[in-house]
């Protein structure tokens, strides 16, 4: 971000004196401790932090400015500058909004119940294969406060945003959908995932759905070839179209053609890409079935872009940064497939599938670790 202190006035509804108009922000920061000189320091209230403590020191580290809330009282520096607003947690998600709207880059959103990290770094990997400027989520900044931190790190020029929306109740992804107005929305399967905030998973479907209802009349849902859950939500979709990735995708889909283990390297996987099914083979540096469906998801969203087959299977091929996501590690003469990011019992299921291809290839023993 690199905007005007008046300009971000402007977005937020702040109270800021006209002195301080012309002053100018580059980036954002909620975390005083790694504030940056020049940025704007937004104070987030939590359940056990509150930045307002921390104003003062931010400004001190030399941040530009502070956003902070006008119920509560915050002893600044002398000529320390304040944006004042009701609530700063909303006011970062509307910030957010009025910079991808300055960028105005095409913004794909990733959400579902398992794969939502490794098909957003994938997808990143292929459109960063065609050269053009793209800006992605880091980790899982996925919620409220990461979703708009991630769209206010984008530089000026970026063409391609990709985001994830996670959730854990109803209403969570139409939230975010009104922060990143997404042009591409992407869902990767529907699991039995925080049944204890939705209750059912056919509620799990319908909030996730809030993807497809937050697309535009242009906007393209690329959603599963096999989950019936979304059906009736896909029925009443306003975007322009629908693609789908699987096992049996048709049409202007992808469809998983083929999947061969080959140990600790990955997998080589073969896709068979949109309604003339031409394949791209590839040696994908991911292990387990799981993963080549959601190399289908992201090259799914990709054909829906119109990006060029040998760019998707250039980016598939790349390494994506993961972490704790089907990580194969070397330990002496184990081989040690490290999938333990938040497992859920679907999620386990795939890894130890994973498991029993990777010991099949290299005819080793396999030996699960769980807990």
């Amino acid at each position: 971000m690199n905007l005007t202190l008046r300009e971000i006035a402007d977005a937020v509804s702040a109270d800021l004196s006209a002195e301080h108009d012309a002053l100018r922000a580059r980036g954002v920061s909620i975390d005083s401790r790694r504030v940056e000189a020049g940025q704007l320091f937004v104070a987030i209230a939590g359940e056990r932090f509150d930045g307002h403590r921390f104003a003062a020191q931010a400004l001190e580290a030399g941040a530009a400015a502070v956003l902070v809330s006008r119920q509560r009282e915050v002893e600044l520096p002398e000529g320390g500058v304040a944006l004042r607003v009701d609530d700063t947690r909303v006011a970062l998600g509307r910030l957010a909004r009025a910079w991808r709207e300055r960028v105005a880059p095409t913004v794909i959103a990733v959400t579902g119940s398992m794969g939502k990290t490794t098909t957003k770094e994938l997808l990143a990997g292929i459109l960063e294969a065609t050269g053009a400027p793209t800006h992605a989520t880091r980790g899982n900044f996925n919620n409220d406060i990461g979703l708009p931190l991630t769209l206010l790190a984008m530089a000026e020029g970026t063409r391609y945003l990709v985001t994830e929306m996670g959730m854990n109740a109803p209403g969570e992804i139409a939230a975010l959908c009104r922060i990143a107005r997404p042009d591409v929305g992407l869902i990767t399967n529907i699991a039995p995932v925080h049944l204890e905030g939705l209750g059912s998973i056919e509620a799990i479907a319908a909030a996730k759905a809030e993807l497809l209802y937050g697309l535009g009349e242009r906007g393209v849902a690329v959603i599963p070839d096999d989950e019936p859950l979304l059906a009736p939500h896909v029925a009443h979709l306003k975007a322009a179209r629908a693609v789908t990735f699987g096992e049996r995708a048709r049409g202007g889909g992808v469809r998983v053609a083929s999947v061969s283990a080959r140990g600790a390297e990955g997998s080589d996987v073969t896709l068979a890409l949109g309604e003339s099914g031409e394949t791209i083979s590839l040696r994908l540096p991911l292990v387990g079935r799981h993963n080549a469906r959601n190399a289908a998801a992201a090259a799914a969203a990709a054909l829906a872009l119109d990006i060029a087959p040998e760019a998707i299977a250039r980016g598939l091929a790349r390494p994506p940064e993961l972490s704790h996501r089907s990580v194969i590690r070397v330990l002496g003469e184990w081989r040690v497939l490290d999938d333990c990011y938040n497992a859920s019992p679907r999620a386990v299921e795939a890894a130890l599938a994973a498991l029993v291809d990777l010991a099949a290839a290299d005819d080793t023993p396999a030996v699960a670790v769980l807990g």
